[in-house]
């Protein structure tokens, strides 16, 4: 159910993406974006990986993690993931630097798949400007704190369920008896894991997938979220008919 603060975010989200694709990309990312066939498919094969048209839901590594520099917990989310070998990008709620600088260039010339931990409004924006690319939101998390303390982590995707492709089980990572459990490192270190198991491109969309809901204690350090939080993979998805 929407909620007041998931309306008014929307709404914001929405006219950020409208405005993005109005514009267009400012000059500076037109002339990055230009790249002739030839240099793209020579820029790719130098790293070793293959062009936009050499295969279809190609098995490509994530670029990079996001995380929203306003929110301790995103920030544990970040420092884990660069822990764990991810390339890692700060944002304090805008994306339009993000989007302009370095996805819109990268996404011309390959579809690489990202992952993040940030607020509602980024991860909007984001999915609505990757769709023009042929990407989806392949996996999705909602953290929210209850009245109790507790924080509820709703799972949209292949954590929640084992079976798929080798994914992980959040239940296992998520619950703590002890309850120390820093959801946000766990969270980190499932998407990595998933990562170097199948890789995230090729998996299907998350609205189409499974729902696992899981309890923890509580933030780590006693530390509450003032809004909920949204841990997401935006990627290839699989293929599939009518896929909007």
């Amino acid at each position: 159910m929407v909620n007041r603060r998931r309306f008014i975010e929307s709404g914001v989200a929405g006219s950020l993406a409208g405005a993005f694709a109005a514009w267009g990309p400012p000059a500076e990312a037109r002339a990055e974006s230009a790249l002739s066939d030839d240099e793209a498919r020579g820029g790719a094969a130098r790293r070793g990986l293959r062009s936009p048209g050499a295969g279809a839901d190609q098995r490509v590594p994530l670029h990079a993690a996001v995380f929203d520099e306003r929110f301790a917990e995103a920030a544990r989310f970040g420092r884990e993931a660069r822990r764990l070998g991810l390339a890692v990008r700060g944002v304090r709620g805008d994306v339009t630097d993000l989007w302009y600088g370095e996805l819109h260039p990268l996404w011309r010339r390959q579809r690489r798949p990202i992952a993040g931990l940030t607020a509602y409004a980024a991860l909007f924006c984001l999915e609505r400007l990757a769709w023009d690319h042929g990407m989806r939101v392949v996996y999705h998390g909602e953290h929210a704190r209850l009245a109790s303390g507790e924080v509820e982590h709703v799972l949209h995707g292949p954590l929640g369920r084992p079976e798929a492709g080798g994914a992980l089980d959040a239940h296992d990572a998520l619950d703590a008896h002890d309850g120390r459990v820093d959801w946000p490192v766990q969270i980190a270190s499932l998407i990595a894991q998933t990562e170097r198991r199948s890789r995230w491109s090729g998996m299907p969309p998350a609205g189409r997938a499974a729902v696992a809901r899981v309890l923890t204690p509580g933030s780590a350090r006693g530390q509450g979220i003032g809004q909920p939080l949204h841990s997401w993979v935006i990627a290839p998805p699989a293929r599939a008919r009518g896929l909007t």
